[in-house]
């Protein structure tokens, strides 16, 4: 997305600074709301009044501190809360304030990344709601609508515009933004993200959730069906198989959020399984699979062919594992598992994948990133040019990855799945200059250095930083360093890989 759209929420992490996110819509029956007016309320000030009881203010925070804010409306009277993925995203905590009531912690039950819809839950009883009109079918251009939500935290803020069109996500500039968008005159704000969108009967046709900076009364809704495709999905039970069905299954149990992801054979990314297909997307393992049926799919096709299935560990970082467990259910009933340990580290995804062809119905499991190698230490092949760190004492270095513009790009061990050695007698740390699944690093240019990443001390670490060429030849590096800013790069390489040259930098010196 251009500068030029804006996802109204505030906020400080670069995660909220992506101005759009993937959203599908597919045909589902809609959820039934009872007890609604048949005829326009008398203006809108009486929607106003029946409204803004049940649109809540959110606080965000990230470490401790509050990082941003949003909007949303309560759906029932237990406590159920729709806003935007991109309000609640990455949060450690949220706060819902309800007028007139107590704030609440809120955790998320549900969230859907792609169509940007994320479900809290509070603890609470006989609250206000809203009721959610059954779809967009009826919805005219030139029709009166209303814009609630929370703009810089001023909680209870109306607008009034009509709905100007509907639109997608090519007209705005964004190719691979499917979902239809209601767009209003009513204005937006920062911080109006997951409010509602209302109609002159107060029922929710939408939720709020971007504009267009630079322009004027340019505002888009998420359409309500999308809200009930999305509720649908929430509520579904753990998956069960049905015969013929070809299907593979990830669960998990903790407060973790991990995807279930579809590569094609030959390991290009195609999406997560709730976004290609009609599985929940879970945000933690509480019973809840993640699924996909290989025919039973919104977007492409894959009643043939063969494809790549495995988890994802999306987050929250910790430094606990959690144990997920990889079914294939092939037609007859029959079942594949793989089992294995995940933790929030690079690779965090394919430890563990199958192979799945879907004409003969075969499963492969896969070992895309095994274990990390026993640190026995580097052995050199001719025609290999590496990069080694060793050094002596209880200290934890890392080698960094830079490209020769200063874009960090990794760690050897994130990157090629060597050993992430944690003091001296661990080490060496090295780096291949070869092809791997996340880059190809057998062409250009890159800079390798060292990192000091602890403990904290007084204490210096002598580094040794090793090339070693093609044909075997070396060149060591040594290098005392101190854990004080800038812990990194107080000597480094430039490694041409076309060329096999090599030049010492030393860009950082120590203080």
């Amino acid at each position: 997305m251009s500068d030029k759209r804006l996802l109204l929420s505030n906020f400080t992490s670069p995660f909220f600074s992506l101005l759009f996110a993937l959203f599908l819509l597919t045909a589902s029956a809609p959820v039934a709301w009872g007890g609604l007016p048949d005829e326009p309320l008398s203006g809108l000030s009486e929607v106003s009044a029946k409204a803004l009881p049940a649109v809540v203010d959110i606080q965000i925070f990230c470490e401790g501190y509050n990082c941003g804010s949003g909007s949303g409306f309560l759906i029932d009277p237990e406590g159920r809360i729709i806003t935007n993925y991109h309000v609640v995203a990455d949060a450690d905590r949220i706060t819902v304030r309800v007028p007139s009531r107590d704030q609440y912690s809120a955790v998320v039950t549900a969230a859907s990344k792609h169509w940007d819809l994320a479900l809290l839950s509070i603890d609470g009883t006989n609250l206000p709601y809203l009721p959610m009109q059954e779809d967009t079918a009826s919805v005219r251009i030139g029709e009166s609508v209303i814009a609630v939500g929370s703009p810089q935290g001023l909680d209870g803020t109306v607008s009034d515009g009509i709905i100007s069109g509907f639109r997608d996500g090519p007209e705005l500039g964004i190719p691979d933004f499917s979902v239809p968008l209601l767009q209003t005159t009513a204005p937006f704000s920062p911080g109006s993200s997951g409010g509602p969108l209302l109609n002159m009967r107060g029922e929710v046709i939408g939720v709020n959730v971007l504009m267009l900076a630079e322009s004027q009364s340019l505002n888009f809704a998420l359409p309500v069906d999308v809200v009930h495709e999305f509720l649908g999905r929430a509520e579904l039970p753990a998956y069960t198989h049905k015969p013929g069905d070809l299907a593979a299954v990830l669960d998990w149990n903790g407060p973790f959020d991990l995807d279930l992801e579809i590569w094609t054979a030959d390991l290009e990314f195609l999406g997560t399984a709730s976004a290609l297909g009609r599985s929940p997307d879970a945000t933690s393992g509480s019973g809840v699979s993640e699924w996909f049926v290989f025919e039973e799919y919104t977007d492409g096709d894959f009643s043939q062919g063969t494809f790549v299935v495995s988890p994802y560990f999306h987050g929250p970082y910790k430094t606990e594992t959690v144990n997920a467990v990889l079914t294939a259910y092939l037609p007859d009933g029959e079942t594949i598992t793989v089992e294995q340990e995940l933790a929030f580290m690079p690779p965090r995804d394919q430890w563990h994948a199958m192979e799945i062809n879907v004409e003969s119905a075969s499963v492969k499991i896969l070992d895309l990133f095994p274990e990390p190698r026993a640190q026995t230490g580097y052995s050199h092949t001719p025609g290999e040019l590496a990069v080694l760190l060793h050094w002596e004492g209880d200290f934890d270095l890392d080698l960094e990855l830079w490209t020769e513009d200063f874009e960090y790009l990794g760690n050897a061990s994130w990157i090629a799945d060597t050993p992430d050695a944690q003091t001296g007698a661990e080490a060496p740390e090295w780096f291949v200059f070869d092809s791997y699944l996340d880059a190809e690093y057998s062409t250009g240019r890159y800079i390798v250095s060292p990192y000091f990443y602890g403990p904290v001390g007084d204490d210096a670490v002598t580094a040794h930083l090793t090339v070693v060429f093609r044909d075997g030849e070396r060149m060591e590096l040594r290098r005392s360093l101190y854990y004080e800013p800038p812990r990194d790069q107080w000597f480094a390489v430039l490694v041409d890989v076309d060329t096999g040259e090599v030049n010492v930098l030393d860009t950082f010196d120590r203080p």
